[in-house]
């Protein structure tokens, strides 16, 4: 097996083959692209906008609660689940720049079935508290036996209805985290009449399908993106292309990167 395996390494050599076998050998990544977006926004924007959908408790693998805490942007976080809702209440607590909301976002407003792991049991430990989907399959796809799992009715909301509920005129940065219908809100953002400058969505539970037809609409949208561990940054054109003039019409950004 090993021979073969070299040969056929030998034979593809300085193809484009061995470029994707060398890319898929690379470590995961260990930093996420949505603080240094954030970082930026805090500086040469500070009061941007930022709407955060699947909330959780606000602590666990967030990497903008710091930059929320900090209370300089426009924070509306959305979280269904009542149990993480109260976390996330408590954690933010006192923050006058956070706005919460206690539903999910959907295709129609109203309420709507979620699954999620029973209280309680073995499968109810800190990290499948933020596996709640949808989708069931997404649960039993973590292992998370069916008699441990429990559906919930929750309030739910379109992302034009929620930003309509504040009077978001526009977000800047939208982060998505929703446990695989991320595709369909990063859709909805796209059909705003004032698309985000920045929109990260956690791209690891979509299907190859899905991520082709997404990729696709966002170029056609004006946005480049990059990838990080599972998550996907996409930024429109009208941000990346006047970062130079921002650059030179800011005088506290070179202060900050010094």
């Amino acid at each position: 097996m090993g021979i073969a395996k070299n040969l056929m390494r030998h034979i593809l050599k300085g193809t484009h083959y061995e470029m994707v076998e060398k890319q898929q050998r690379l470590p995961t990544a260990t930093f996420d692209n949505l603080k240094l977006v954030l970082a930026l926004f805090s500086i040469i924007r500070p009061n941007a906008t930022f709407v955060q959908i699947g909330a959780f408790d606000g602590q666990m693998d967030d990497p903008a609660s710091e930059y929320v805490r900090m209370g300089k942007m426009k924070c509306l976080l959305v979280e269904p689940i009542e149990t993480s809702f109260q976390k996330l209440k408590t954690f933010y607590e006192g923050k006058p720049n956070v706005h919460l909301v206690q539903a999910a976002i959907g295709h129609s407003d109203g309420n709507i079935v979620m699954f999620k792991v029973k209280p309680g049991v073995k499968s109810d430990t800190i990290f499948s508290g933020g596996w709640t989907s949808f989708d069931k399959a997404h649960l039993l796809k973590h292992k998370v036996p069916e008699n441990e799992i429990e559906q919930v009715s929750v309030a739910c909301l379109t992302l034009k209805s929620l930003l309509a509920k504040f009077h978001l005129r526009k977000v800047d940065v939208l982060q998505i985290d929703t446990e695989g219908f991320d595709a369909e809100i990063v859709k909805m953002a796209l059909m705003l009449d004032d698309v985000p400058e920045c929109i990260n969505f956690e791209n690891a539970h979509l299907s190859l399908e899905t991520k082709s037809e997404l990729y696709d609409l966002l170029t056609r949208t004006g946005y480049l993106f990059s990838h990080d561990r599972g998550n996907t940054l996409a930024l429109h054109r009208r941000l990346t292309d006047n970062l130079p003039a921002f650059c030179l019409r800011n005088e506290t950004l070179p202060a900050a990167i010094n």
